[in-house]
């Protein structure tokens, strides 16, 4: 779809009446949109749209905006992590207007991290002589590249002091300087100029990840198939999934899935890997989301504005990446102008696209990871077959509180 897909204004009856889009774009080329919470109503924004915005809208979905300020197409979430999955796309009487219902991935909307932009309100009672504003929302979700560490010591050796404690003495990693050496070991980031995939055989493994010039790194695991028929029964009653902030030390609440046979373990691997997640990371809290899809997410190749993700999916086939020698990246995003991967130049060798293995742990490293920018993994979401449909999988990113 390209912005000059859409069709033209017809008639008052056309527009008021009739069966087609025919959206009326103001003089600068934009129309309101309303972005609503496709699950408890709640209003959290008021953007624009011009025609591209709307087109990557309906192709991606995920929600796109013009911004006005930078003048400039934007998606939105691609800095802070925090976007926005269309499930519908409504427009007014007029065809004027438009209003979007979306699932946020990360918990908030708001630029400054509350959950909706509108988190202020003005008293109509005193509104004529008093214009103070209360705050209907008390706490921000926020969810930013980690500090540096405090400790001058890589952060892969970081990450191995934590998972040392996690895992217990006898998993420690035998590769890795000691810690407390007195020696300060960087690694320059202006030396890695790849995102290589990296496959390791023990969770001590996970901490490559920290490696400059490492982009993914993932560990297979067996399959478990008390969660296998678990999903089976119980993805139909599981919507579109669950988002929420939970601390490490905690994971998801049984309460929150279905009760059906195999719920334990499902919930007992989830809070494993918020623990290991947690202790990887070195934070409190994670952002969870529990998806469930049976359309791809993010059906392009791109990469994406946050730290270090983890992936897990159980059900359905796993994310695929393309491997930094088979990319081209000045073709990601806006650089496609418009084409698919297959016609945009981006893909150099397809034979250089893999994919990973249902129930792999996998960690990606994206923009925002210190030092990372223009190197963030290139990965996409894979088709869903009609018969392993709907596909379930877990991401958790780490909440840096303010």
């Amino acid at each position: 779809m390209t912005p000059l897909d859409f069709p033209p204004r017809g008639t008052l009856r056309d527009i008021e009446e009739g069966g087609q889009l025919q959206l009326k774009f103001d003089e600068s080329g934009l129309a309101p949109c309303v972005t609503q919470d496709a699950d408890s109503g709640e209003v959290l924004m008021l953007g624009w749209m011009n025609r591209e915005a709307l087109a990557r809208t309906i192709e991606t979905g995920y929600a796109h905006y013009w911004s006005r300020a930078r003048r400039q197409l934007w998606r939105k979430g691609e800095q802070s992590g925090q976007a926005q999955i269309v499930s519908r796309i409504l427009v007014d009487d007029d065809q004027d207007c438009l209003l979007i219902k979306v699932t946020l991935t990360g918990g908030a909307s708001c630029h400054v991290g509350y959950r909706s932009c509108f988190f202020r309100e003005l008293n109509v009672a005193r509104a004529q002589t008093d214009f103070s504003l209360s705050f209907l929302e008390t706490s921000k979700v926020t969810i930013l590249s980690p500090p540096m560490a405090p400790h001058p010591m890589r952060a892969e050796q970081v990450a191995a002091t934590r998972l040392t404690g996690f895992l217990g003495e006898e998993h420690a990693p035998r590769d890795l300087s000691p810690v407390h050496s007195g020696v300060e070991v960087h690694t320059d980031p202006l030396d890695a100029h790849t995102a290589e995939i990296v496959e390791v055989d023990s969770l001590t493994g996970l901490v490559r990840i920290f490696e400059a010039g490492v982009g993914l790194c993932h560990m297979a695991r067996p399959r478990d198939p008390a969660i296998d028929a678990y999903l089976a029964a119980a993805a139909p009653r599981l919507g579109a999934g669950l988002r929420q902030v939970v601390p490490v030390t905690r994971g998801l609440p049984a309460t929150d899935l279905p009760d059906l046979p195999g719920r334990l373990a499902l919930v007992n691997d989830i809070a494993f890997l918020v623990a290991l997640y947690g202790d990887l990371l070195g934070c409190e809290r994670v952002a969870l989301r529990l998806e469930v899809v049976s359309r791809a997410m993010c059906p392009r190749f791109h990469v994406d504005r946050t730290g270090i993700r983890l992936l897990c999916t159980w059900r359905g086939p796993g994310t695929e990446w393309l491997e930094e020698a088979g990319a081209e990246r000045s073709r990601l995003g806006a650089g496609a102008c418009g084409l698919d991967d297959a016609c945009s130049g981006l893909i150099l060798d397809p034979r250089r696209i893999g994919q990973v293995a249902p129930y792999a742990i996998t960690l990606l490293k994206g923009e925002s990871w210190q030092g990372n920018a223009g190197h963030g993994v290139i990965h996409r979401s894979p088709a869903v077959p009609t018969d392993a449909a709907p596909r379930v999988l877990l991401a958790l990113d780490a909440v840096w509180d303010e």
